[in-house]
């Protein structure tokens, strides 16, 4: 760390473990956002693979991520028991191997796996887009503020945050995820012939995803979707033709609100509107459960103790600014704290 006491300067002592990890995935984020907005983003990138950060970029990540999985499969010899998401990946692994009868390859040697493992700064960007929202839409916060405080008189605990049953909240921090578009879309490739929406899609086509819903998206045959599909829209109806899907454009929890019948208080429902934040399927978050907790406590913690107010005009932007994931150009906030 640095000093400045004295004169003194230079390092003294070890940095944090986490320092240098938090300076290659800024590396990353920035090379990644820099080299797409280039003419030619694929070869940008094909020739930023070949510089000597990028090689002081791999080396570190892949050193750290590989003794972090050394360590994962030595807890597995110990105790089956799982600590984190590395270890049940890892069991999954070595599982699947015993079943079909072969040794559990090395998964250190698994480039993918490597890249699977190497955390970004997703939910981060999700809360920066939060404390805009909540200054952009006092009455929200002003909302959600009182149902938190009915539920909770005395400061939280972790454990009765997560405990807690507000419908409120589910639906803000629901509406937050759609509406902050942190990971605004993602490429995936067809392995076999298919068509999307009566589409044709050729084997070895990529296809884009739009995972931001923010827009009334164009009218579609029903007939020309999957059967899965249209099971589930038979079951919860299309939520963009309700009024769920209205102004998809502002931040309004209440769209994830119905009215129970039975008691005549609001139940959170999930299925209002098509979720995609997270991705899904084979392929989707699995660190979801994991960054919805994180998310749920440090935002109800943060309208517990802060006031989020106005902003002057030239800070209230709600532009976006483009890296791995997506945040805001002005990640500012002016608070009072409460007491």
């Amino acid at each position: 760390m640095q000093s400045r006491n004295a004169g003194e300067t230079g390092v003294q002592g070890k940095p944090p473990r986490g320092a240098f990890i938090k300076a290659q995935v800024a590396y990353i984020n920035e090379t990644i956002a820099w080299n797409a907005r280039t003419p030619m983003p694929t070869w940008s990138l094909k020739l930023e693979t070949y510089t000597r950060r990028y090689r002081k970029f791999r080396q570190t990540v892949t050193g750290e991520i590989k003794e972090a999985m050394r360590n994962a499969a030595a807890r597995f010899e110990r105790s089956t028991t799982a600590t984190c998401m590395m270890d049940l990946v890892l069991h999954r692994r070595i599982l699947d191997a015993e079943k079909a009868g072969k040794p559990a390859s090395d998964p250190t040697t698994d480039q993918n796996m490597l890249d699977e493992m190497f955390g970004y700064d997703s939910t981060a960007s999700t809360l920066a887009w939060f404390v805009r929202f909540m200054e952009a839409y006092p009455d929200v916060q002003e909302e959600l503020r009182a149902a938190l405080k009915e539920k909770f008189p005395e400061l939280p605990s972790v454990s009765q945050i997560l405990d807690a049953h507000i419908p409120y909240l589910d639906a803000v921090c629901e509406e937050s995820f759609r509406l902050a578009g942190t990971s605004k879309g993602n490429l995936r490739q067809a392995i076999t012939d298919t068509n999307v929406l009566g589409f044709p899609i050729p084997k070895g086509a990529e296809v884009m995803l739009n995972m931001h819903v923010n827009g009334a998206p164009c009218l579609v045959d029903d007939s020309k979707r999957s059967p899965s599909c249209q099971v589930a829209i038979a079951k919860h109806g299309n939520g963009f033709l309700g009024e769920a899907g209205k102004d998809l454009h502002t931040f309004e929890p209440r769209r994830w609100l119905i009215r129970d019948p039975a008691t005549g208080h609001d139940v959170f429902d999930a299925y209002r509107m098509p979720s995609l934040a997270f991705g899904g399927g084979y392929r989707g978050c699995f660190g979801r459960k994991l960054a919805t907790m994180e998310f749920r406590i440090t935002i109800v913690l943060l309208i517990l103790n802060f006031k989020f107010l106005e902003l002057p005009d030239d800070c209230r932007s709600m532009q976006a600014r483009e890296s791995i994931f997506r945040r805001p150009q002005a990640p500012f906030a002016k608070i009072q704290v409460l007491k």
